[in-house]
């Protein structure tokens, strides 16, 4: 797998992370994310991929080019487990538009309700609000670059 990033602890990062077999992943500016090579449907759409990381979670953003918008098919919420990724949440839409803000709010949802499972099972009370901003601050912290 190739990444094209001069971050080697990033590079790294992506690559035990996100195994991807034969596939390259470029960043885009344009949608501050990394994104894996398209593929064009009989129908004309192109597909891919887009990955935000941070050092505790990956967001995936199963996406579509259409001829009118940009659509949104799924998202995976990732943790790390080890040097393995654990998935947490997913989700999968139907005709769904894609907007920054709507997958930035549903990575949040889903975090929070991970975090607030874990809470259970560990027995501890934790307030509602203090776990969706916490998981404010994870989702953001995928738009930010790694330091090495």
């Amino acid at each position: 797998m190739k990444i094209l990033n001069s971050n080697s602890v990033l590079s790294t990062l992506v690559e035990k992370a996100l195994p991807v077999k034969g596939e390259t992943l470029k960043f885009n500016v344009n949608t501050n994310m990394y994104e894996t090579e398209r593929y064009v449907s009989a129908a004309g759409n192109s597909y891919f991929r887009g990955i935000k990381l941070s050092d505790r979670i990956v967001l995936e953003f199963c996406c579509g080019d259409g001829w009118y918008h940009r659509f949104i098919n799924c998202i995976r919420v990732y943790c790390f487990n080890g040097t393995e990724r654990q998935l947490i949440g997913e989700r999968s839409y139907f005709n769904c538009c894609y907007s920054e803000r709507f997958c930035c709010a549903e990575c949040v949802e889903m975090i929070s309700e991970f975090l607030k499972s874990q809470a259970q099972l560990m027995g501890g009370v934790v307030d509602d609000s203090e776990i969706v901003q916490f998981s404010a601050q994870l989702v953001l912290a995928t738009n930010q670059k790694l330091l090495s």
